[in-house]
């Protein structure tokens, strides 16, 4: 069953595994890899991972409330970067501040 719990779960691990995955050379993940990364950017992934757990885990009853606040944080964030590669079409962003005021 899809839940804000499991969605919390699943979000978590992919975010802490790929985080991890990233401190290992490797030619997939890594600073001369198909994706580039450096290390602020997989603690970055660890942390994402651990919250989104955390909500998941720990919140017990919460977990939508945490799925919303984390995964906005998460969107705020790359769109207020337009020079980086991950651009997110501003009616997503203004959908997701809209949201985030109801909760």
């Amino acid at each position: 069953m899809l839940t804000s719990k499991n969605i919390c779960i699943a979000f978590g691990s992919v975010f802490v595994l790929v985080g991890f995955l990233g401190f290992i050379p490797n030619p997939i993940v890594s600073a001369e890899g198909l994706f580039e990364t450096n290390v602020m950017h997989n603690l970055v992934h660890v942390l994402t991972g651990s919250a989104f757990l955390f909500g998941g885990l720990a919140m017990e009853g919460r977990e939508g409330f945490a799925l919303n606040v984390i995964t906005g944080v998460v969107i705020e964030e790359a769109a207020s970067h337009p020079g980086k590669r991950a651009r997110i079409p501003s009616p997503i962003v203004s959908g997701i501040r809209g949201s985030m005021r109801d909760v």
